[in-house]
């Protein structure tokens, strides 16, 4: 059928061409957890910490599982929580005129790897903090089992919902050194109409069949506040939620798929090693399911793990923004002494990032945070600076970037100067002066006008030249920064999503602080993600379609406390 309808049809037959949860011994089947329901209740139940909310004699809403958090994870939750005969309530904080979660924002690929066994090894080795020692593994093997057979059927699942089809977005992962990286593929999703869709398509293609559902119940502008706890087992029995402090009980589980803390400052300057840092993502992202999971006990993961590239960010818009050079013009970028640092062109991706914290350490600051991208005005007719396929200035239709980046050059997002001097004297000025700058943040820093222009020179000798001698860039992408004027942008370390969140097993369930499963509490997606090492373009989303599937199949199956 190919459409949304088809896949609503599809929630009362069988959902996903094979089982949603690993059939392999170290991760248990639905039918065990649902015997382990009481697991961690009584002794050996995970602490309890005060205050707790009290059992509410009286409850607004009612339903078997309760989703926290409306985004891919939440979505695949709530889709097979209800495929399993469960009724859902999903609990979203913003209103539904004014929704952007990541999910809608992403490019929207979603890895699905073409073998479970490469890619549990492939997993095995990237789950270390150090690549090179095995003991430095910080993902447990029923996880890496999990991850790798339910990402393995994400294709498969979004096929049995209706998606008219998929293209390559990558054949394999991105460490060809390792063993099963040919079997990290990620895939796009094919519109009816034969082009590639991005985040925002395939979240409304889900949207579309859970809003056909008439046993899922979507809670808008209702932001989830507290945990709901049994103080004498543990055990999670609804969510206090919304401004009046709604009451909602969840007779099986709750799952929290509420996104990370992207938008908390107090959490990024206590589980980053750096500041400033960027955020291209939902700028209600505020940690809500680390504080929720912290209140009922939970153990933390990953808080400290980050990837993403350079991205800019202004204070006058609420989110950050992904840059794209044009290949085809000369720019480079530099750090606060003046001078090129790396090869520009490997600064793509999520190593972009890397090379702006790692830097040179007998300094006494973090001289690549920020960097300037210093570019003419060949980049600047080339079209938006901005991607506009998806992020902010993308189909969401958060900010639109203006064809010729006039707007944003008159706002002072962008700054120019007549010659590389007159450029560097803006930077200064605008970075400076708190209320001149256009960034969040100011700098106090002085940029040295004939460091820069001597290394836009020697950039532009090695353009003629063909040879970077410094840092080795393409002799195809070595373009002269020469066609007057010279423009600037800000660029400051920036990410996709935080990693962090409740510590989860391979069955999806929150781990509390003492080892144990915290009962009738699941998470999925980026809050408390499995990644230490990100394996390809598309993981985020593929891992919240697939532990999003295995918590909703596990707490459909628990039996009602009630």
């Amino acid at each position: 059928m190919g459409t949304a309808a088809a896949g609503a049809a599809a929630l009362g037959a069988v959902a996903g061409a094979s089982s949603l949860v690993p059939h392999v011994a170290a991760v248990p089947s639905v039918v065990d957890a649902r015997q382990l329901e009481g697991a961690g209740e009584g002794k050996g139940a995970s602490p309890v910490p005060k205050p707790a909310q009290a059992i509410p004699s009286n409850w607004d809403y009612s339903a078997d599982v309760v989703v926290v958090g409306y985004g891919f994870a939440g979505q695949a939750a709530a889709i097979t929580a209800a495929n399993n005969g469960a009724s859902v309530v999903i609990l979203e904080k913003q209103a539904r005129n004014n929704h952007t979660a990541n999910s809608q924002m992403c490019l929207g690929a979603f890895v699905s790897p073409t073998n479970v066994s490469e890619a549990y090894t492939f997993m095995q080795k990237l789950s270390r903090i150090n690549l090179d020692t095995p003991e430095s593994q910080d993902m447990a093997d029923d996880v890496i089992m999990a991850w790798a057979t339910s990402m393995s059927e994400n294709k498969a699942w979004l096929a049995s919902l209706g998606v008219a089809g998929f293209g390559s977005y990558a054949a394999a992962g991105r460490f060809p050194n390792i063993p099963g990286n040919g079997a990290i593929a990620s895939y796009e999703m094919k519109k009816p109409d034969g082009t590639t869709g991005v985040g925002l398509d395939l979240f409304n293609f889900l949207d579309g069949i859970i809003e056909g559902n008439n046993q899922t119940k979507i809670l808008w502008a209702t932001p989830a506040t507290h945990l709901i706890q049994n103080t004498e087992n543990g055990a999670i029995l609804g969510v206090n939620a919304g401004t009046t402090g709604l009451n909602i009980k969840a007779n099986k589980a709750v799952i929290l798929t509420c996104g990370g803390y992207e938008y908390n400052d107090e959490m990024l300057k206590t589980f980053t090693c750096f500041y400033p840092i960027v955020f291209y993502g939902n700028p209600d992202n505020t940690g809500d399911g680390v504080r929720m999971g912290q209140e009922v006990g939970a153990a933390m993961s990953h808080m400290t793990i980050y990837g993403g590239g350079l991205k800019a960010r202004f204070k006058s818009f609420p989110t950050g923004f992904l840059l794209a050079q044009n290949p085809t013009c000369g720019y480079i970028f530099v750090d606060k002494t003046g001078n090129r640092f790396a090869d520009e062109n490997s600064l793509g991706g999520y190593s972009g990032y890397w090379n702006a914290v790692y830097d040179n350490v007998t300094y006494d600051t973090l001289q690549r945070i920020p960097c300037y991208w210093i570019f003419d005005s060949a980049q600047m007719k080339a079209g938006p600076l901005a991607y506009t396929s998806f992020a902010a200035a993308g189909p969401i239709g958060m900010y639109t970037w203006s064809p010729d980046n006039s707007a944003e050059l008159a706002n002072g997002w962008i700054l120019q100067g007549a010659d590389i001097p007159t450029l560097v004297g803006a930077i200064n000025q605008t970075q400076s002066d708190p209320v001149l700058t256009s960034q969040p943040w100011t700098v106090d820093v002085t940029l040295d006008p004939n460091v820069v222009s001597a290394a836009v020179s020697t950039y532009n000798a090695a353009c003629a030249a063909k040879v970077d001698g410094q840092f080795g860039r393409s002799a195809n992408t070595l373009v002269p920064i020469s066609k007057p004027p010279y423009y600037a942008v800000i660029l400051w370390p920036g990410m996709n999503n935080t990693y962090g969140g409740p510590l989860r097993n391979g069955l999806s369930q929150v781990i509390g602080t003492n080892g144990s499963p915290i009962p009738r509490l699941y998470s999925a997606g980026e809050l408390g993600s499995v990644y230490v090492h990100y394996p390809q373009g598309g993981a985020n989303v593929g891992e919240c379609l697939a532990f999003g599937r295995i918590a909703g199949a596990n707490a459909a199956a628990l039996t009602s406390w009630s």
